[in-house]
């Protein structure tokens, strides 16, 4: 399983491809949005890590650009980002994403998303998104859910 991680911050960066790399993924990496679109041309991964506050296009604009291109056929999308209000989780949901973590990131916490992500078959993740993108109700949920969890990650420190 291959896995596309997006952040600007080497350190970051390499920290997440030693864990994932660890754990028997094929890890390739990007340092900013615009090189993020050209590796997801060059060759579609399973999933794709990725930051939010980048320089040239943000996180945002490279899930956007990924749903506009049709390009997200099976390819699952963690949002990882410092931003943690209520309507970031909600926007990113909105726009697709399949999951949202705040850093600092628990490295298990990811390891677990990314696992159940991917044994998830696409179809399911495809209606997950659709039902996120036109039942606000099921997106309020989902926003709770994932705020919950990342508050009980920290809790436990």
């Amino acid at each position: 399983m291959s896995v596309l991680v997006v952040d600007d911050d080497p350190l970051i960066a390499a920290m997440l491809r030693m864990v994932l790399e660890g754990e028997g993924y094929d890890v390739r990496d990007a340092g900013d949005g615009r090189a993020a679109l050209m590796a997801v041309e060059a060759e579609r991964p399973d999933v794709i890590v990725l930051d939010m506050m980048m320089p040239h296009l943000d996180g945002f604009g490279v899930l956007s650009s990924l749903r506009e291109r049709g390009w997200s056929t099976g390819t699952r999308v963690v949002m990882l980002t410092c931003c943690s209000q209520e309507e970031d989780v909600s926007r990113c949901l909105a726009a697709g994403a399949d999951d949202y973590l705040t850093k600092p990131v628990d490295v298990d916490v990811l390891l677990e998303v990314v696992q159940d992500l991917l044994a998830l078959d696409m179809a399911i993740v495809d209606a997950r998104r659709a039902e996120l993108q036109a039942e606000p109700a099921a997106l309020a949920v989902r926003v709770h859910e994932i705020l919950g969890r990342d508050t009980r990650q920290y809790a436990a420190r």
